[in-house]
């Protein structure tokens, strides 16, 4: 009850976090089939993160990890750590 945010680590050392209200949002996914198939690893398998509300920088492929967090951490995100903006939404 105490977490705010999400912490999202890919098997190629992409990390990502996000406030949990847009985590949980209806239109964000954590995809494991695309047209029916077990998702392939070009297209992000085992878990993709895939929504409209964030620019695709916030989008992680290859997911094996989602910590929940009650404040921001130091690393916030690969290309946020580098200056990019931290919500991204749209």
């Amino acid at each position: 009850p105490l977490a705010g945010y999400v912490f999202i680590e890919s098997a190629d050392q992409y990390y990502e976090s996000w406030d949990l209200a847009s985590a949980l949002h209806p239109q964000t996914l954590l995809a494991t089939h695309m047209n029916g198939a077990p998702l392939p690893a070009r297209n992000g398998a085992p878990v993709r993160l895939a929504t409209p509300i964030k620019l695709g920088y916030k989008l992680s492929k290859w997911v094996t990890g989602l910590k929940l967090m009650a404040s921001l951490g130091e690393r916030r995100g690969y290309w946020e750590d580098k200056g990019y903006e931290w919500f991204a939404g749209l």
